[in-house]
């Protein structure tokens, strides 16, 4: 990528933990590979180092390796155009633009989307009370908001209103599958010790919700936002890479059932 570009757009610079733009952020934690694959464990003297490099697929500048002189400036900082590498491929694939094309680059993006998917699902299943228990606790609000009617909507339909795609519908069809455990847990959380515990979950869902729509995110953008919001706020920084995907597999349900009986997200119009 072309490591000159203007200022305010996303380049190929070390990840940062402070507020990175839209497509970074989601790029950087929704694939998880900072913590997994590319970052540096914290030692006895030094912190954690993250060593992941955003690379654009295709150039962000014209001129640049792999360039498309018909792309805008959105689309080349888009989370299309965009991959995870550590520094040394990502100085390989630039220098080498004519052995290292869009097709390839594009090639190892999927691989990537699809073992992060694959990992998630396998985690799933295995999420109990012990697990949501984590995610909602780290997300309750003090207060609580007034619940919806809980009135479960169609997911395809609610889809359509949020304009997500299919890329979000494979995590919500994982999530959707322990939404009866998430019930079941709120339930009797609720009944057993904090009858204030579901609208307060859902206040924090929907605290984060509406900061991520005011700086600009929608659609799948926004989905993947909320979840790495609600992933980030339980995970331990000491977590192996397993167990961060089984608080990733644990806050998807929690966010998928709330998703489900519009707690979170905007309703279809005949349900709002």
């Amino acid at each position: 990528m072309d490591r000159s570009a203007g200022r305010g757009r996303v380049h190929g610079a070390q990840l940062q933990a402070e507020a990175p733009e839209p497509a970074l952020r989601l790029l950087s934690d929704v694939l998880r590979l900072p913590r997994l694959r590319l970052a540096a464990r914290a030692t006895g003297a030094d912190a954690t180092v993250l060593l992941a490099e955003i690379a654009h697929i295709e150039a962000s500048s014209d001129g640049g390796p792999r360039s498309n002189a018909g792309l805008s400036d959105a689309d080349r900082d888009a989370y299309e155009n965009l991959l995870l590498l550590c520094p040394t491929h990502h100085t390989l694939v630039d220098k080498q633009s004519n052995s290292y094309t869009v097709a390839d680059l594009r090639d190892w993006k999927k691989e990537i989307e699809d073992w992060v998917e694959a990992q998630t699902g396998k985690k799933v299943t295995a999420v109990t009370f012990a697990e949501l228990q984590v995610i909602c606790q780290a997300l309750l609000a003090s207060q609580g908001l007034g619940s919806t009617l809980m009135i479960a909507v169609p997911p395809a339909e609610k889809m359509t209103t949020n304009a997500l795609t299919a890329r979000v519908g494979s995590f919500m069809t994982m999530g959707l599958a322990q939404a009866p455990q998430v019930a079941n847990y709120l339930q009797d959380t609720a009944t057993r010790l904090d009858p204030t515990f579901p609208r307060r979950l859902r206040a924090g869902f929907v605290h984060q919700y509406d900061h991520l729509h005011e700086e600009g995110l929608v659609g799948d953008a926004l989905f993947f936002g909320v979840l790495k919001y609600a992933v980030d706020s339980a995970t331990p920084a000491s977590a192996s890479h397993v167990d961060a995907f089984t608080y990733q597999a644990a806050a998807l349900a929690v966010l998928c059932h709330l998703f489900q009986i519009c707690e979170v997200f905007e309703a279809p119009v005949a349900n709002a």
